[in-house]
Formats: C-alpha cells, structure tokens, sequence
C-alpha cells in the first residue's frame, strides 16, 4: 500500500464561488443600465471581467483543501473534502492526466460517473499531488486501463500553439514597423501562449519518462 498526503484545490468550491460572483456583479450591472447609470455601469462591467481574480485573492486559503489518497494492489482509496471512497481499479474505464498550472487526474468509471481532482498551483502546492499522479498512472497502466489523451497531448494542440505563436510574433512586427503601442490584452494572451508551450513540453518530457518506467518495469 502506498499512502500520499496532498495539497489540492476544491474545484466544486471554485466553481459555485465564480457563479455567485458573476450572478451578483450582472445583477448589480443591470440595475445600474436600467437606472441609465453608465458610468457606474462601465466599472461594474470591469469588476465582472476581474471576478476570478478576486476569488483567487479572497478565498485562496478556503479553496485549498488537504487529502489522501492510498494506493492498493486493486484499488485506491480517496479521502477528500468531498469524497471518501474506494474504487476498484476494475470498475475504472479510462483515465486521464494534465499538466497545465498543476495537475489534474480524472477517473472516468464504467457506471459513466467521473471523479476528477484538481491541483492548481494557483491555490495550492500541487508537488505531493504530481507524485501520487505518477503512482496511480504507473498501476492503471500494468492493468492496461485505457488512458485519454489530454488538450497537450493531441495533435492539433500543437497546431493551435503554432498559429497562435506567428499571429504574435507578426502582430509584434505590425506594431513595430508602424510605431503602434500593444494594448494590455495583447500580453496577457502572449503570456497565455507561453504557459500553454511550457505546459506542452512539460507533457511531452513526462509522457518521455513514463515511456521509459514502463519499457524498464515491463
């Protein structure tokens, strides 16, 4: 048996918070339209376009959340905020795992129910939660569960990050050659483009690894 103690992130939480901030921040900003409050419209607006950010700075710590989970011959045990539970490896169909700002394992069962934890390196330390990815990766795949292939891991993705990366790059020589100034959204999607490329060779260099523990075990 093997045994791992775990930082992650409460994703139900995450989401019931981000849908009552929205539901408040469109209530207040129709109210203000009907009013023919458009000043007070237009700041409202741009504290809806914020409200994730906002969750993330107040209830940071109530997201994060503390787990276990051991992993057995047959089966692993999950005790979580909102899960406790066993699941036989036998009652798994498929499972899959992505790297992007953490981890994220989801175990697709036959009765069609998904159990899906997060770790997200912007509301925990995801390093103890990557290593209980690994064990449970490495007994799924001796019993030959089927495994999905993640956003990073299909071919168009890197298609995607190659157009995506030349529209940059020409809208950077646009800009430069007729003197324009980049607007803020302009680099907040380049620094979106280049967490997408590390998360993907991140992916490749893993699937590299795991390749390799399974040629040495098998």
């Amino acid at each position: 048996m093997r045994e791992f103690n775990f930082e992650y992130s409460d994703r139900r939480l995450t989401i019931k918070l981000l849908l009552y901030s929205y539901a408040i921040f469109l209530v207040v900003l129709a109210f203000l339209i009907y009013q023919h409050l458009m000043m007070a419209a237009l700041i409202s607006f741009f504290f809806l376009v914020l409200a994730p950010l906002l969750i993330i700075l107040f209830f940071k710590k109530q997201i994060k959340a503390n787990g276990t989970a051991c992993i057995n011959e047959n089966s692993v045990e999950l005790k979580l905020r909102n899960i406790n539970e066993t699941i036989q490896f036998g009652d798994i169909k498929s499972y899959m795992v992505q790297v992007y700002q953490g981890f994220m394992i989801r175990l697709r069962l036959n009765n069609g129910r998904k159990v899906r934890i997060d770790a997200n390196e912007n509301f925990c330390n995801p390093q103890q939660f990557s290593l209980f990815c690994d064990s449970l990766e490495q007994s799924l795949d001796k019993l030959q569960v089927a495994r999905e292939k993640s956003f990073f891991e299909k071919k168009g993705t890197y298609y995607f990050l190659v157009v995506m990366t030349v529209l940059i790059v020409v809208g950077v020589i646009v800009a430069f050659i007729f003197g324009k100034r980049q607007p803020s959204s302009f680099f907040i999607s380049a620094f979106a483009i280049v967490t997408l490329w590390a998360s993907y060779y991140t992916t490749k260099l893993r699937n590299k690894k795991r390749a390799n523990s399974n040629d040495i075990s098998s």
